[in-house]
């Protein structure tokens, strides 16, 4: 009995491992570097902050040298 058991589990196995495998075959003509309207989008946002981080920088650089204590009590 036990046997006949672990026959069936096994044939189970197997066919769920021969779903999986054809499963990933045809999987693996999906090609996932194509460009697409999301990467566009996410380049854009990336080359925005990039811009806006620049500007943030530059602003700080330029108003290194002001001393606000002496602008209240000079």
């Amino acid at each position: 009995m036990d046997a006949m058991f672990f026959m069936k589990k096994n044939k189970e196995k197997e066919a769920e491992r021969a779903k999986e495998r054809k499963e990933k075959e045809k999987l693996k003509d999906v090609n996932m570097a194509t460009a697409m309207f999301e990467t566009d989008i996410r380049n854009e946002q990336h080359k925005r902050e990039k811009d806006a981080r620049a500007k943030e920088k530059e602003t700080k650089d330029s108003q290194k040298d002001v001393n606000m204590a002496s602008a209240f009590y000079g």
